[in-house]
């Protein structure tokens, strides 16, 4: 249902919300990408202005890196290498690096044995596909992915729910993230869930969906302490998110952002003053954009939309909207034109 942005920001106001939109909100002009629909795993949007869109090349294939222009036009796959001993080959997740290549996870299913995950990097100018993480990715199947050129380290949130954290990324392979989140007398290690195997989550709480700022100095993730000592796991899952900053070298997080219930897709505009992410914060759902060093928070779509990404003009966000319908092939493509609403006044 659609609202005017004074009645949401009245809304706001009286629930006491951590940071109240500053003037009544309005929805972005959108439009959809045309281009057929399917089973989409992420998006990004490349400095040379491409889309690298993951997605199904047939109903009954892994999904793989497509490149199309925002217009639609000029789909083609990328040159990704294969592996003759890997059964199936999956791309995922792709996220736009500051140097023009694009990061990703690509997925080797093995005759014998789990599925070998690595994080690899595709030029497109050049063509040459490199591995940014020589090892595999042990415990870590699926999930969000960010990586800093600046730092040449990264990290990974794991988005198989009910039980979720986030860990570092380095050139040899993953490395648990001893990192500490607390809030009252309650608090728990990022990296408890990795001693464990992935499993027996419920006197922890949950992280996911990190972001490197482009300039390198702060990491932005969610995460929740609500879900402490739930006894049903999945009843973990309704327990709304806090959004939190970190410099990756104190590595001390400190709230930014509560109450966002499903949140997903955090990203950083490419000037690094703005995080736009999906989420539902007190009854109104959609797409929201956050500019930390002044706290304003705006309602920038009523839609949902998962695997954002900026224009590199940081003018327009794209993003995957799953449609009501029953079957496999239900994403598409929608592109929201923020760059009015986010403008300094």
């Amino acid at each position: 249902m659609r609202t005017t942005g004074a009645i949401l920001y009245l809304a706001l106001l009286a629930a006491g919300c951590a940071a109240a939109p500053d003037a009544p909100t309005q929805e972005a002009p959108s439009h959809r990408v045309p281009l057929e629909a399917g089973s989409f795993g992420g998006v990004a949007w490349l400095p040379n202005g491409w889309l690298v869109l993951s997605r199904n090349a047939a109903p009954d294939s892994p999904e793989a890196l497509f490149r199309l222009r925002p217009d639609g036009s000029g789909l083609q796959p990328l040159p990704i290498p294969g592996d003759p001993a890997c059964l199936a080959i999956r791309h995922d997740s792709p996220v736009s690096l500051g140097d023009g290549r694009v990061a990703f996870l690509y997925s080797c299913s093995l005759a014998l044995g789990p599925d070998q995950i690595f994080v690899k990097a595709f030029d497109p100018g050049t063509g040459r596909t490199s591995q940014l993480t020589a090892r595999p990715l042990e415990g870590y199947f699926s999930g969000t992915i960010t990586w800093s050129t600046l730092k040449d380290r990264g990290m990974i949130g794991d988005s198989v729910a009910p039980c979720m954290s986030i860990a570092w990324l380095t050139p040899q392979g993953v490395e648990p993230a001893a990192i500490t989140i607390s809030e009252g007398e309650r608090s728990w290690r990022l990296d408890e869930l990795h001693k464990r195997g992935g499993s027996d989550c419920n006197d922890l709480g949950n992280a996911g969906w990190p972001a490197w700022s482009p300039d390198g100095g702060t990491i932005a993730f969610f995460a929740f302490l609500q879900a402490m000592g739930v006894g049903n796991q999945f009843s973990r899952l309704d327990a709304p998110w806090n959004l939190y900053l970190m410099d990756p070298d104190e590595q001390q997080p400190r709230k930014a952002l509560d109450g966002v219930v499903d949140a997903h897709g955090l990203k950083w505009s490419p000037d690094g003053r703005w995080l736009a992410f999906s989420g539902e914060i007190h009854g109104w759902d959609g797409v929201w954009v956050y500019a930390p060093s002044t706290q304003r928070l705006l309602h920038i779509s009523v839609d949902p939309m998962n695997n954002l990404g900026w224009s590199p003009d940081g003018q327009r966000i794209v993003g995957t909207v799953h449609l009501p319908v029953q079957g496999p092939a239900n994403d598409e493509l929608v592109i929201l034109d923020v760059g009015a609403l986010i403008s300094d006044r």
